[in-house]
């Protein structure tokens, strides 16, 4: 039987841990961070709980290796060869250790029209996309090196080893992320449709700061959104806003809502939205007023219209001191 464990630390899987013939992670297909991952050793099955995938395992192997099932089935019947094989690739301190390689980014370019044309199907101003820095990328072995936590020459070998691997980083939009005048990391945003809408680099803690909207300084309010595109969009309508890179905020970003005298609460209306808000208000209290901003259902910021987002903007609520459960808090 394949070393599964060491199998899937091979893929980039995280916090992976074994429990008799059962395996809980992290995983790296949709970049979930709650152990939410599967594998059952003795089923040969495989799932996330966060509806990225279900299946055989030899399915989960096509997939990340982007091979035939065919092919898959070979490699899984290697068994121990394999997964020597996928350990000496990835094994390096960059999957459990703090990053090893400063990010920098790889070589950019303007927008072509394909990634305008993406922005503009989600309501982005693309003259504000550009203010933020964003930016297209043909450096296919910068994208590993700075995504994968690598040198340039480790990405090729990577890229040689396993040709269809890494082509999920290919036609993205990045958008750079800074920590005061520092460049932290950034985000890499897919517009061929990619099941990974969304990449950051590896070992980047991005929660050490906020994507920020361009009209902030002086605020006394500010906007909290889960995406880049979603502050995107309610910036080119006026609001001050900043993005928290998903629903909840660390300790350290809560230190910077501080500074405000109100905030609003603008998470994606569903459950995941829910909890990220019972989060922001428990870090909060005491600190700021927090109000929330309930949006259409099924509709996050981006998905709204001018007058949609600022009616519920006049309609938002305060959220009371301690509240975990907010019922019909985000219906209409």
């Amino acid at each position: 039987m394949p070393d599964f464990k060491a199998m899937l630390e091979g893929y980039g899987f995280t916090r992976v841990t074994p429990r008799g013939h059962e395996i809980n992670a992290d995983c790296v297909m949709c970049g979930d961070r709650s152990r939410k991952f599967y594998l059952n050793e003795h089923k040969s099955v495989a799932i996330c709980f966060k509806g990225c995938f279900a299946g055989p395992i030899v399915d989960l192997v096509a997939r990340l290796e982007g091979c035939e099932r065919e092919d898959a089935e070979h490699l899984v019947h290697q068994g121990g060869d394999w997964v020597v094989r996928v350990r000496r690739a990835f094994e390096s301190k960059a999957l459990t250790d703090p990053r090893r390689i400063p990010f920098v980014m790889p070589q950019t370019r303007p927008l072509n029209n394909v990634e305008v044309d993406y922005l503009r199907s989600r309501r982005v101003d693309v003259r504000l996309a550009l203010s933020h820095g964003a930016c297209g990328c043909d450096d296919y072995i910068g994208m590993i090196a700075a995504f994968k936590d690598c040198k340039r020459e480790e990405a090729e070998q990577l890229l040689n080893l396993w040709p269809r691997r890494m082509e999920y980083l290919k036609n993205r939009i990045l958008f750079p992320v800074k920590r005061i005048d520092d460049l932290l990391g950034a985000e890499a945003r897919s517009v061929a449709g990619s099941s990974l809408k969304t990449v950051y680099p590896e070992n980047v803690n991005l929660k050490r700061t906020f994507f920020k909207s361009l009209n902030l300084d002086g605020a006394k309010f500010v906007v909290l959104v889960e995406g880049i595109l979603d502050l995107l969009s309610i910036e080119h309508w006026g609001f001050p806003a900043v993005a928290s890179f998903s629903a909840g905020i660390s300790h350290e970003q809560c230190a910077s809502l501080m500074t405000f005298e109100r905030v609003y609460c603008a998470y994606d209306p569903d459950k995941g939205g829910m909890k990220g808000l019972a989060l922001v208000n428990k870090r909060l209290a005491g600190g700021t007023e927090l109000m929330h901003i309930r949006l259409p259902p099924g509709n996050d910021p981006n998905e709204c219209t001018e007058f949609q987002f600022s009616q519920a903007f006049v309609d938002a609520r305060p959220v009371p001191q301690g509240a975990k459960q907010f019922g019909n808090f985000g219906r209409r």
